[in-house]
């Protein structure tokens, strides 16, 4: 099920996109696309994908727990908090948060011309596309219907294509990649020390079907949070869907990934990756 959110500062706006999603469920009589909210309330958003509470064992002191993650199509307006500074955030600060529990869901910015959409595209919240509130009835129509369909696509494709990973790179920066994208992690314990002992350490390396990139964590990091990746040796997290083949020797293997990359690691170490492997497909 798809579900569809609305957030804009202005009421009129939401209630034409939600009148607008409204009219196309019913005409082309779609199942699984429904209006989880519609509203001008940023806050009720947010609530939706974290809940905060009061342990009896530690009152007045808040806990931010994560709800259960839904299919969902968000629209956000990017000027959220203009005209009501009071709300602390606008509709980038929105998605951002929204990003810290949700990496997958799909989101488009309500904005206006003179918004530098190059702006959007270069943040870390990935938006799927961006509306404008100019369009007239007929563009809007067409461009929220094209939107609907692009979502309700993805909800046909494998698990594994529509899963997103997070990788820190740097103090605050992260880097989202699709699970399928991923071939592996590889470790780098070995860190620079002396006058740039301030910058953040490459402890870990992170190739993909396109490139590499550093990354800020060690490698045990990324085996307890991401169980997509099967260990292999010490030095590896792999995706197995990502390997293209396997040339075994006396006592080693070799393991060329899609990527082009090949990972050579001792026999033991390949039969323990299997065990899991199988393990996980049982």
């Amino acid at each position: 099920m798809l579900k569809v959110i609305i957030c804009d500062e202005n009421q009129a706006m939401v209630d034409r996109i939600k009148s607008l999603i409204e009219s196309h469920i019913f005409i082309e009589e779609i199942k699984n696309v429904e209006i989880e909210l519609a509203t001008t309330n940023p806050q009720a958003v947010l609530d939706l994908f974290v809940e905060k509470k009061n342990p009896a064992n530690e009152k007045g002191k808040k806990t931010v727990i994560k709800l259960p993650l839904q299919e969902r199509l968000l629209f956000l307006d990017i000027n959220l908090g203009i005209q009501s500074p009071k709300l602390g955030f606008d509709g980038l600060d929105l998605a951002k948060e929204i990003r810290e529990y949700d990496i997958a869901s799909s989101l488009a910015f309500i904005t206006n011309p003179l918004f530098e959409q190059k702006d959007i595209i270069n943040t870390n919240v990935m938006p799927l596309a961006c509306v404008n509130r100019l369009f007239d009835e007929i563009q809007m129509n067409e461009f929220i219907i094209d939107l609907l369909k692009l979502t309700r696509k993805r909800l046909k494709m494998p698990t594994a294509t529509r899963i997103m990973l997070e990788f820190p790179t740097g103090r605050g920066v992260f880097k989202h990649v699709k699970l399928d994208e991923v071939c592996y992690v590889q470790g780098n314990e070995s860190k620079n020390k002396g006058q740039n002992s301030d910058k953040i350490q490459s402890l870990s390396i992170l190739y993909t079907l396109s490139g590499a990139e550093p990354l800020s964590r060690k490698l045990k990091i990324y085996e307890e949070k991401i169980p997509n990746l099967i260990k292999l040796g010490r030095s590896y997290l792999v995706n197995p869907n990502n390997i293209d083949a396997t040339y075994f020797t006396a006592s080693k293997v070799r393991v060329l990934m899609k990527n082009g990359d090949e990972l050579c690691v001792n026999l033991a170490s390949y039969e323990s990756f299997e065990k899991i492997l199988n393990n996980k497909k049982m």
